[in-house]
C-alpha cells in the first residue's frame, strides 16, 4: 500500500469520526425535527377540528377601527379581547357610546409556510342599525391564533364562505363569497342575491 492510499484512509477515518462525534456531541438536530413534526401534527389536528378551531378564533383578540359619524375613522384602532365570539369597544369616552364586534363564523383556510391563514366573518355594530361584515385574518401557528387584518364586505349581508387562490409563495387572492340585496330593495329584506368580493392577500394581509 502506497504511502498515498494511507493517508487517504487515514484522512477518510478522521472525517469519519468526525462526523460520528459531531452527531453525538449534537443531538438537538434530531430532536429539533421531531418537534417540527409534533407541532406539525398538532397544527392539523387543530385546523381540522372544527369545534376546537372556532372556539380559538372566537376567543381571540381584534382590531376595529373606532369611528363615529362626526369624527371619521380612528388613528387609533381599538383591540379588543372576544369572549365566545363578542366583544365591546367603546367609541367616545365622552359620551361612553359603545359598540359591538361578533365573531360570527370561521369561513375558510388556507395552507402558508409559516402555518395556516384562518378565515372569518369578522362583523360589528356602532349603535345603529347596520351589522357591517369584513371577513378577518388569522394567522394560525400550533395553538395560537392571531388577528392580522381585515377586509369590508358590506351592511347586514350573509357572509357564506372564502376561498383562497395562490398566486406566489407569500400571497393569495381571497375570494369571498356572500349574499346580498339587489340595488332597489331597501334594507330590511332579506339577503338573496349571490355576490363576490375579492382581495389581495400578501404576507398575512389584505392589501385590497
Amino acid at each position: 500500500m502506497t504511502k498515498k492510499i494511507i493517508w487517504l484512509v487515514l484522512i477518510l477515518a478522521i472525517l469519519a469520526g468526525g462526523v460520528w462525534w459531531y452527531q453525538k456531541k449534537n443531538p438537538p438536530s434530531w430532536q429539533d425535527q421531531s418537534t417540527l413534526s409534533q407541532n406539525s401534527s398538532a397544527l392539523e389536528e387543530l385546523v381540522n377540528d372544527s369545534a376546537r378551531l372556532d372556539k380559538l378564533i372566537k376567543n381571540s383578540q381584534v382590531t376595529v377601527d373606532i369611528f363615529s359619524n362626526d369624527k371619521g375613522p380612528s388613528a387609533n384602532p381599538a383591540t379588543i379581547a372576544l369572549k365566545d365570539g363578542v366583544g365591546e369597544f367603546v367609541m367616545d369616552s365622552k359620551t361612553n357610546l359603545t359598540g359591538d364586534v361578533f365573531l360570527v363564523a370561521v369561513i375558510g383556510k388556507n395552507k402558508v409556510a409559516d402555518g395556516y391563514d384562518i378565515f372569518a366573518d369578522l362583523a360589528f355594530n356602532s349603535g345603529g342599525t347596520g351589522i357591517f361584515h369584513n371577513v378577518a385574518i388569522f394567522h394560525l401557528t400550533t395553538s395560537t391564533a392571531t388577528y392580522v387584518s381585515s377586509g369590508s364586505l358590506g351592511d347586514r349581508i350573509k357572509v357564506l364562505s372564502a376561498t383562497a387562490l395562490l398566486t406566489s409563495d407569500n400571497s393569495y387572492d381571497l375570494i369571498v363569497k356572500y349574499l346580498d340585496r339587489r340595488d332597489e330593495e331597501p334594507m330590511s329584506a332579506d339577503p338573496t342575491v349571490t355576490k363576490t368580493a375579492k382581495f389581495q392577500v400578501i404576507d398575512h394581509l389584505i392589501k385590497s
